[in-house]
């Protein structure tokens, strides 16, 4: 999906049905217009997000329809175990099966498990994608996002100078725009946009944005973020931990954790003792991670965030998150120091599903990536237990503009399992930069003293 602004467009990117389950893993937050029948926004292409409420090994042959006047449609069936697009010339033309392209990569088969046919996971969100731009029909589950598509049927090429000609019996596909849906599917929000690309998740600030990074697709700028992130990342993207003031906070920091009995030491032995999570090590990975970090937050509470809006979180080797979801906020990350490994998932894994990500990235000094409502909003973070170094972020968060909600907690999950984690603070910053100064003078006081008696001795 592109994910960029419908900058001063009278028209909305997407919206949402009335009928829609509003829970967290349900539904986003906001006041979108609801549409007054079940029209796409742009005949022959966008979006349209889906649940199925009361999905079971019992129900089979779910359809969703897409139509145009005359009655030539396209058709996405769904049964226990696979998914398939048909098509019509009319409405009373028997189904028939897609020549495609390329036939062999038609059926995806995704590193993290998921197969095409009806989730047993309620909460499970399903998506298709009507591209006639591109002549492709994608449907996927969970994020709306290249990788997590499970069919891609490229029907056709698209024109270009050396092709300007359409395979006729798919020039239909230009013109659909009404559909209809089979009693068992919710329907969730409508999308103007098709799914295209995977969003890049590195943000890059514009005047280092490159003509090959734009046609790769592998790097973003602040202009093409949400409003709320456009915001954040002004704030923070010159933030910097050594400052005059402190010129040796980083290392500071990695002695306050490491060293007995100073307040990141403490901090960090108390939150192993008495976890947020249900369990002290992260379950999703083969090797140990213990399930720890530091939040050591910066101002006030205003009720414009989940928690304190600007949090610097501590990662010390072998340290990580669970996999957790956001609650539809916006948010940017940026590394200060060190180096964190960002695993996406499509959705919060279940029993159904294997704990798989779909991505992994890693992010190093003075990078940043970001979160958004429909974007990265399911994601792991640790330190890499090979890193030698502790690793800092900044991390600050907003509320959509039209967010009605608030969601205040992020959900998580755990031996599958679903907890809610209650952003709350560690630490007051100011009053941890004080403590680590103070606790960073002792040493080098120490460790002048030390150094002048070895001088005299010898």
């Amino acid at each position: 999906m592109s994910h960029h602004n419908s900058i001063q467009s009278r028209q909305p990117k997407k919206v949402r049905f009335q009928t829609a389950n509003n829970g967290l893993l349900d539904s986003a937050p906001g006041n979108i217009p609801v549409p007054l029948d079940h029209k796409l926004l742009i005949a022959g292409q966008g979006c349209l997000v889906f649940t199925i409420p009361q999905a079971s090994a019992q129900l089979d042959n779910v359809h969703l329809t897409f139509s145009t006047q005359e009655g030539a449609a396209v058709r996405l069936t769904l049964n226990t175990s696979k998914a398939i697009f048909q098509y019509r010339h009319q409405a009373s033309a028997t189904w028939q099966s897609f020549e495609l392209l390329n036939p062999e990569t038609a059926v995806i088969n995704p590193k993290d498990g998921y197969h095409g046919g009806i989730d047993l996971n309620q909460a499970c969100r399903y998506w298709v994608s009507i591209d006639s731009l591109n002549k492709r029909l994608r449907y996927g589950k969970g994020e709306m996002r290249l990788s997590t598509a499970l069919l891609d049927y490229q029907y056709d090429q698209p024109k270009n100078l050396f092709n300007k000609d359409e395979n006729s019996e798919y020039t239909f596909i230009n013109g659909l725009k009404d559909f209809e849906v089979s009693e068992a599917i919710s329907l969730m929000t409508l999308w103007k946009d098709p799914v295209v690309i995977d969003p890049p998740v590195l943000v890059v600030p514009s005047s280092e944005f490159t003509m090959d990074a734009a046609a790769a697709a592998t790097e973003t700028t602040p202009t093409s973020l949400s409003k709320e992130c456009q915001i954040l990342y002004g704030n923070v993207a010159d933030f910097q931990l050594n400052t005059p003031d402190f010129p040796d906070f980083e290392q500071a920091i990695e002695y306050s954790i490491r060293t007995e009995g100073c307040i990141g030491n403490q901090i960090l032995k108390k939150k192993l003792a008495d976890s947020p999570f249900d369990s002290g090590t992260e379950q999703h990975s083969p090797e140990d991670y213990k399930e720890v970090y530091l939040r050591i937050t910066l101002g006030y509470s205003q009720g414009e965030s989940p928690g304190i809006p600007y949090v610097m979180e501590i990662w010390p080797v072998g340290c990580a998150s669970p996999v957790h979801h956001h609650g539809y906020t916006h948010a940017i990350i940026k590394v200060l120091r060190g180096s964190i490994d960002v695993d996406l998932y499509r959705m919060l894994p279940t029993e159904y599903s294997s704990n798989d990500p779909l991505q992994t990235a890693t992010f190093h000094p003075n990078e940043v990536t970001y979160l958004m409502p429909e974007v990265n909003q399911y994601h792991l973070l640790k330190n890499n237990l090979n890193n030698s170094d502790t690793c800092i972020t900044i991390q600050c968060y907003s509320y959509a503009q039209d967010d009605d909600q608030h969601y205040a907690t992020f959900d998580y999950v755990e031996n599958d399992e679903l907890g809610h984690f209650d952003p709350i603070s560690d630490y007051d910053f100011l009053a941890f930069k004080q403590k680590v100064k103070e606790e960073w003078t002792a040493f080098l006081n120490k460790k002048f003293w030390m150094e002048e008696a070895l001088e005299s001795v010898n």
